[in-house]
């Protein structure tokens, strides 16, 4: 079975316990850890990544009130790591927290701890998830978190909201000499590649979103398309669902989506490394979906330029 970084496992979620903790005890108890906004975590001072749990200091100085905090959503019940509960809590800001490291967890997550980087994982989805979540979609009353942070209940017409999650397919296609179609988006940094990925609509299945996604940005017809494995992804709260299809097309065939797609085509495998090595194209972070598919093709890990690792910022 693949294992990704963000799907290795690692915790209990001890969802028979959330209806009844006591976040407030546990906060001065059990580890804490942070995330903020911009998908960061806060980590030990350590050659080798792990996250870090606030002080109760800390904690005193960033919630005045741990009642309120709790309410919010700010401070949510993990699950368990051997036995033992793990709490997480969204920060206005990890930078105001010293003597620690912080990185966004694209960067990190694929040399965290198989139960570090579940925790961070689901950490930033339920701080994504609360902070957009404070008032009911039904009748507009505020909501208040419950059940460790894994529940919102309206306080006007007591409706039950759960933490949302968007999926989405992401597709390696395959040509008939067996080249990968690789593409640019026109948000990423020039040279920065990956293989297509969109959003499943209403009312669809993820194979047909496949087929659609993959006509809408390059124009390009597949077949055999193929179920690989999935990762959640918290940018901002998508489950990415891999698969591989194959084309009968040509570079020849390809129209580029204006508004979304730079420029698309098929490489061999010989030419991927070229292109990486000569820094020619930035190829996807390790913890990225993307970079285990284009492994799976390439048939070894992807080239990287040398000392290119974990963006770590020191406090």
């Amino acid at each position: 079975m693949q294992k990704l970084p963000l799907a290795r496992g690692g915790i209990d979620a001890a969802s028979q316990d959330r209806a009844n903790v006591d976040l407030a005890a546990l906060a001065a108890a059990a580890p804490v850890i942070a995330v903020d906004m911009r998908r960061r975590v806060l980590l030990r001072q350590e050659d080798k990544p792990a996250l870090a749990a606030l002080t109760p200091s800390e904690i005193r100085r960033e919630f005045s009130s741990l009642t309120q905090a709790i309410a919010q959503g700010r401070i949510f019940f993990l699950g368990k790591v051997e036995g033992k509960p793990v709490l997480g809590c969204h920060v206005s800001d990890l930078d105001s927290f010293r003597g620690r490291r912080i990185s966004s967890i694209r960067q990190v997550g694929a040399l965290l701890s198989p139960a570090d980087s579940s925790l961070a994982s689901a950490a930033i989805a339920l701080a994504v998830w609360h902070s957009g979540a404070a008032y009911c979609p039904v009748c507009g009353a505020n909501t208040v978190a419950q059940a460790g942070g894994w529940e919102r209940k309206c306080s006007g017409c007591g409706k039950i909201s759960y933490p949302r999650t968007d999926p989405s397919i992401i597709c390696s296609v395959i040509d008939e000499q067996d080249r990968l179609l690789i593409a640019h988006n026109i948000a990423w940094q020039e040279g920065r590649i990956s293989v297509l990925a969109g959003y499943v609509e209403a009312g669809e299945a993820a194979e047909e979103t496949v087929h659609r996604e993959i006509a809408e940005e390059v124009g390009l017809s597949v077949c055999n398309v193929q179920y690989l494995y999935s990762q959640a992804w918290p940018y901002p709260r998508s489950l990415m669902l891999a698969f591989t299809a194959t084309t009968a097309a040509t570079d020849a065939d390809i129209v580029c989506q204006e508004d979304e797609i730079g420029w698309a085509k098929f490489v061999t495998r010989e030419e991927f490394i070229s292109l990486a090595k000569k820094q020619q194209i930035i190829v996807p972070s390790d913890t990225t979906i993307a970079a285990s598919m284009i492994e799976r093709w390439l048939g070894q890990p992807l080239p990287r330029p040398e000392g290119e690792g974990a963006s770590l910022i020191c406090q």
